[in-house]
């Protein structure tokens, strides 16, 4: 085991990062004085940036720390902290949980210093683990012998979320003019009357290391039942065990028939599940209405991290798409755009983007030759794409059939998103709407506007997209390497060949460099059918997944199914239809890859491309999977994978790297191109622990 102050000098200089929970528990040996000296570092050193669900996640890094510290902070330094944080504006949802957590933990923990091993155990000073330790000996910092503590008990029963209402019984059926309370809660008995779907007690798995009880948001809406009163509600779920009471809301039929109700569940703006219900108003029996739940299945295990902002959009035919928005506007509305016209408003979005790669200066091409764009270029895309932009959000937000809810949610992203004392994260579940997100301007784009890149949703903010049903089980949002990192390498060989450069194989080449200087395993494939074996292999070891290569999207309106990767010459396309057929989605892919999709000089690219593959990769059991919104140079689809894949590799989240690279392009270079990336992922995913290079001169 280590010294108790080397894990601590560690821990402060990488602060704030992400912890490696198994070596902090070393430092319940810490001698109390040290560790009320770095309590109190720990805190002061924030917060270190705009308010948002990063910074609840440092926070919450900070009771971890805390929780194994054989000192309890003052509860002036605890307040202390918050103030700092409140002088700065009003706190995101995310920010304000996790300051409460740090003075429930106070609260709960009021006790004396403890300096012995059985008062840091009787104090509740570290947490029960895998690798926590039980000495025979400590003397001074030196821990001289340690054990395993005894296996945690069994794991409890499955739980499940159930909808009733109270006081009906299953053959009464509702009525028009009466009052009914929905009561939403968790029990061990999944015999509801309206709805059930199994808790997911592992996807707050990491949630409750920290605390004992979580306090998950239930949002209730309905376009056929009166919500009386407020439709959110507070519903306080412990470790183990049924809910500690419910959330329940009064509700009134609006009609007879058919009447729907969505109950969406949120932890900290991190959606949890949505159960949407159909119950019969009128002659029958309440014990007719079904439901139907979307959302992280049961199985999942991805560590729950805050969102700020977080946006359910769903398909309703002949209407357009339900918003359902969740968090401080708790609000569901109609977005009267149709599927066409949202696929025509996205395409002329996304030709904006294809006319900024395509723009010249002075005859130059220069956003395809050279990284560096001149002023004058940056500022005319600038107008281009803010206008563009502004009108995608009016197309979607604004549509001249549209209600004052939508109105209202329109009005709440802008109004959150453009204060610049918040770095949000925005978390989309979306069916069917490939909106490049990234892409919106909440801003003036009126002629004579004064504009700003930092009015772009997906320039200050962290962004993910990810499809609106069932997603997959993964361990939790790090790729572990402590038996190494296999990626696979899928590049297409013929880029180069046609367009007479050398580019892509110097990137080939690059990519070996780093395989040898951090320890990667790499699998490099250039072929069509290498692709397929690869994807039809359920023993595939691929960790990550890296396509350099053309890709097409088809026709609007075409068949998904047409959609293609090309991996050599158009004959080589190896299209949606054909990995279902011949690497379906029942063989999974061991392990649990993210895919990142690069795809160069490719015009028919759109985002419906990833409308299919998305969802084909979630559901072999991929992360998820990043790429391109529309044709890229490969000049700079180059430079972005080779800069990302460098501090994704160094172990930073992937969000973060993604947000910080779109800036520092445009910052160090004039370019703006990091726009085109969209993230359909959880944006915590990241390399652990990192892979550094072995050689001092690696950094690119």
């Amino acid at each position: 085991m280590r010294r108790p102050a080397a894990i601590a000098f560690q821990l402060l200089r990488d602060w704030p990062g992400d912890l490696d929970q198994p070596d902090l528990n070393g430092l319940i040996f810490l001698p109390a004085a040290q560790a009320r000296t770095l309590a109190g570092q720990l805190m002061a050193a924030l917060p270190t940036g705009p308010a948002g669900a990063g910074e609840a996640r440092r926070l919450r890094d900070l009771l971890t720390v805390l929780r194994l510290l054989p000192v309890r902070p003052d509860a002036s330094e605890i307040s202390a902290l918050r103030r700092r944080y409140e002088q700065a504006g009003p706190l995101p949802a995310s920010v304000a949980l996790a300051l409460d957590e740090l003075s429930e933990f106070r609260k709960a923990n009021p006790g004396p210093i403890a300096t012995t091993f059985e008062e840091i155990t009787a104090a509740g000073g570290f947490r029960r683990g895998s690798d926590q330790v039980t000495p025979e000996a400590v003397e001074g910092e030196v821990v001289r012998t340690w054990n395993p503590l005894p296996d945690e008990p069994e794991e409890s029963p499955q739980r499940f979320f159930r909808i009733d209402v109270e006081g009906l019984e299953r053959d009464e059926p509702l009525r028009e003019d009466r009052d009914y309370t929905i009561a939403i809660g968790v029990a061990l008995d999944p015999g509801p009357l309206i709805g059930s779907t199994a808790f997911p007690d592992e996807a707050l798995a990491d949630v409750y290391a920290s605390v004992d009880l979580v306090e998950l948001t239930v949002q209730l809406d309905s376009p056929d039942f009166e919500i009386i009163g407020r439709n959110t509600a507070a519903l306080r779920v412990p470790r183990t065990g049924p809910s500690r009471g419910k959330a329940r809301f009064d509700v009134s039929p609006r009609h007879g028939g058919d009447c729907r109700l969505t109950a969406s569940v949120h932890y900290a703006g991190n959606f949890l599940a949505q159960i949407n219900a159909s119950i019969p108003v009128g002659t029958v029996a309440a014990a007719g209405a079904t439901a139907a739940v979307l959302g992280r299945p049961p199985e999942s295990m991805m560590a729950l991290e805050p969102r700020d902002i977080s946006l359910v959009l769903e398909s309703a035919p002949g209407k357009g798409y339900v918003c359902t928005a969740l968090g401080s506007v708790g609000n569901q509305a109609v977005l009267p755009i149709t599927a066409e016209e949202l696929a025509r408003a996205v395409d002329t979005a996304r030709e904006a983007l294809f006319s900024v790669v395509k723009s010249a200066h002075d005859g130059q091409p220069v956003f395809q030759t050279s990284l560096d764009i001149p002023a004058p270029a940056r500022d005319a895309a600038l107008r281009v794409l803010a206008r563009a932009g502004a009108r995608l959000f009016q197309r979607i937000f604004l549509h001249p059939q549209v209600g004052a809810d939508a109105r209202r949610v329109g009005e709440w992203l802008r109004e959150y998103a453009t204060n610049p004392k918040l770095r949000l994260t925005v978390q989309v579940f979306a069916a069917d709407a490939p909106i490049p997100w990234a892409m919106l301007y909440l801003g003036d784009a009126a002629e004579g506007a004064e504009l700003d890149w930092n009015l772009f949703l997906g320039m200050r903010h962290i962004i993910e997209q990810l499809p609106l049903r069932e997603l997959p089980g993964t361990s939790d949002n790090a790729i572990r390497t402590s038996s190494g990192l296999a990626l696979g390498l899928n590049i297409n060989p013929t880029i180069d060949t046609t367009m007479g450069i050398s580019l892509v194989a110097e990137h080939a080449e690059r990519w070996r460099a780093t395989a040898a200087a951090r320890g990667l395993t790499l699998i490099a494939r250039s072929t069509r059918d290498e692709v397929v074996r690869a994807l039809a292999d359920a023993r595939s070891s691929d960790q990550i997944i890296y396509f350099y290569c053309h890709a097409t999207s088809g026709a609007l309106g075409a068949d998904p199914d047409s959609a293609s990767i090309v991996m050599g010459g158009r004959a080589d396309a190896l299209t949606l239809g054909d990995l279902n057929l011949d690497a379906p989605t029942a063989v999974q892919l061991p392990g649990r890859p993210l895919v990142f999709i690069n795809a160069c000089e490719s015009a028919e690219l759109s985002p419906r491309f990833y409308s299919g593959f998305v969802p084909y990769f979630l559901a072999k059991g991929a992360r998820g999977v990043i790429g391109t919104e529309c044709r890229t140079p490969v000049l700079f689809a180059i430079d972005w994978a080779d800069a990302f894949f460098e501090r994704f590799l160094d172990g930073a989240r992937l969000g973060e790297t993604v947000l910080d690279l779109r800036q520092a392009f445009l910052l160090e270079h004039g370019n703006p191109l990091g726009l085109l990336y969209g993230v359909h992922c959880d944006t915590d995913t990241r390399i652990a622990p990192g892979l550094p290079r072995k050689d001092a001169a690696g950094a690119h």
